[in-house]
């Protein structure tokens, strides 16, 4: 799974970069485990399910995302919103081709 590529000129600042990993992870884990959307609250007592292979792919694909997004800037902040989507991921076309 290879992380999103960047230029030693793009790094600004590592300070955060693994924090926001484990955030990109988790935000996508808590979609697939939980069957969650973003505007949802997660109970913590539902029932989980097993994540595939495929599923794990995006979610590091989202913490790659993440760290890529801190590691350009100075400070650990995003400014406005992220615009992470998994189209832009070679997991995530493999993922809408077979959809379609």
């Amino acid at each position: 799974m290879p992380p999103v590529h960047c230029s030693r000129e793009e790094i600004i600042d590592t300070n955060g970069a693994g924090d926001s990993f484990v955030g990109g992870f988790a935000s996508q884990y808590v979609k697939f485990a939980f069957g969650v959307q973003s505007d949802a609250y997660c109970n913590p007592l539902n029932e989980t399910k097993e994540l595939s292979e495929e599923e794990i792919r995006l979610c590091v694909d989202a913490a790659h995302y993440c760290s890529y997004k801190i590691i350009t800037v100075s400070g650990c902040h995003f400014s406005g919103l992220p615009q992470f989507s998994f189209a832009h991921t070679e997991s995530g076309r493999q993922r809408l081709q077979a959809e379609e």
